[in-house]
């Protein structure tokens, strides 16, 4: 009985082969036999390139120039300065009228932008409410 059949009738999902694949790791998976760790990494880089074409989609950005805003903002948020270490946390923030993307932004100040209808007459309202100012 080989290891995979082993594993599987004691209802695992992986195994430790004899021998490493190419790139010098054991542990396989028992229905496939592909490498558990390539697997994975394959996966993470298919996540990455799904993530570069959906902005080149949805905003114009090639993966270089949204790279270089990440770099220009160091991976922080253009409102708050919040620090982002997983870049692609951070929200693309673009004009809806005219499309032009503006800089990249924490979740609660996109929202926050969002909420107030990207409008900058809500935004200086809401200053002033904030403020204590009355009109």
């Amino acid at each position: 009985m080989t290891l995979a059949l082993q594993a599987q009738s004691n209802g695992r999902t992986t195994y430790n082969a004899t021998r490493p694949c190419r790139h010098g790791h054991y542990e396989r998976y028992v229905a496939s036999n592909n490498c558990v760790e390539c697997n994975r990494l394959a996966l993470q880089r298919g996540k990455i390139k799904s993530k570069f074409t959906r902005i080149r989609a949805e905003y114009g950005l090639d993966r270089e120039a949204y790279l270089a805003m990440v770099f220009d903002q160091q991976s922080s948020c253009r409102i708050c300065g919040r620090h982002e270490p997983d870049h692609f946390k951070l929200h693309i923030d673009h004009c809806h009228d005219t499309g032009l993307v503006r800089g990249l932004l924490c979740g609660p100040c996109n929202q926050g932008i969002g909420l107030l209808r990207h409008s900058s007459e809500r935004l200086r309202l809401a200053i002033a409410y904030l403020g204590g100012a009355t009109q």
